[in-house]
């Protein structure tokens, strides 16, 4: 029943991260005024990875996956989130944290490294994955009016990723001096948290002066961070339209999150793009 449960509320809030979404952006006209946003969102992204595994002896087996709602929501073990913001004058400050636990999806073990020795493999296998965002931002609005608004921010993102592969191989992997690397089957695991610093920019235009339907306005949302420390670098792009009364908006767009690192590092990416509903709930 919590495998159910948990794959329900992933389905309806997937990765939330309401220190980046610009639906909550300061409205225009609410100068020294205090509020509090609710943002649940649908976010259905396809999921990449490249993880390279390290042995004791020396050595690294990379996989890769690239995995699409279609094929991870029915192997949803859990997913969770908390995230809220409050803005006062110019000012805001937002918290959020996310945890999805993936079951067995399909990936590729593509290769076995040793010193300069390159294996390659392309063998279909299992990947499980766990992941928890935390994102913290601050924001400050440099631009406000009946057009809409500008807000600069700066903040962090932390990332803790553990990825599990189930493999069976045609036969056993050795290295050059006859010791056994990789056995015919087995499983690997990996693991590392990495936290970033960030800043960015995001708002809203919005289309035309008068009110619509509902005493609210369409609008333009965008968003858009980079940032660096333990990825090189990391960095999130939204964009879409939106309507937005006095107690709610709702918007839809497209969202990419990608975290990226080089050389030996373990986790050499993790990427998330897709198309991305979100709703804001003002207090």
């Amino acid at each position: 029943m919590a495998a159910r449960i948990g794959v329900v509320a992933a389905v309806v809030a997937l990765f939330v991260t309401a220190a980046q979404q610009p639906g909550h952006a300061q409205d225009s006209g609410s100068a020294s005024s205090l509020a509090i946003h609710l943002v649940p969102y649908i976010w259905l992204p396809t999921i990449d990875t490249t993880v390279k595994y390290p042995f004791l002896g020396g050595g690294t087996a990379t996989t890769t996956t690239s995995t699409g709602p279609g094929d991870y929501i029915p192997k949803l073990h859990f997913a969770t989130m908390l995230a809220g913001e409050i803005d006062y004058d110019r000012f805001s400050l937002a918290t959020d944290i996310i945890y999805l636990s993936l079951g067995a999806s399909s990936a590729r073990l593509r290769s076995f490294d040793f010193g300069t020795v390159h294996v390659p493999i392309d063998r279909d296998i299992g990947v499980s994955l766990q992941s928890t965002i935390w994102t913290v931002a601050g924001g400050y609005t440099v631009a406000s009016g009946n057009w809409g608004n500008v807000d600069v921010l700066a903040g962090y993102r932390m990332l803790a990723v553990n990825e599990t592969t189930d493999f069976s191989l045609a036969a056993v992997i050795t290295r050059p001096d006859g010791s056994v690397a990789l056995g015919r089957s087995g499983k690997l695991s990996a693991g590392r948290t990495i936290w970033n610093g960030i800043g960015g920019i995001r708002g809203r235009f919005y289309l035309g002066d008068a009110d619509w339907f509902g005493g609210g306005r369409f609008y333009l949302p965008f968003y858009f961070d980079v940032g660096g420390g333990g990825s090189h670098p990391t960095w999130q792009a939204f964009g879409g339209i939106g309507y937005q009364t006095r107690l709610v908006g709702l918007a839809l767009g497209y969202r990419y999150l990608s975290f990226q690192q080089g050389g030996s590092a373990i986790i050499q990416k993790l990427a998330l793009g897709g198309p991305i509903i979100v709703a804001d709930f003002r207090f």
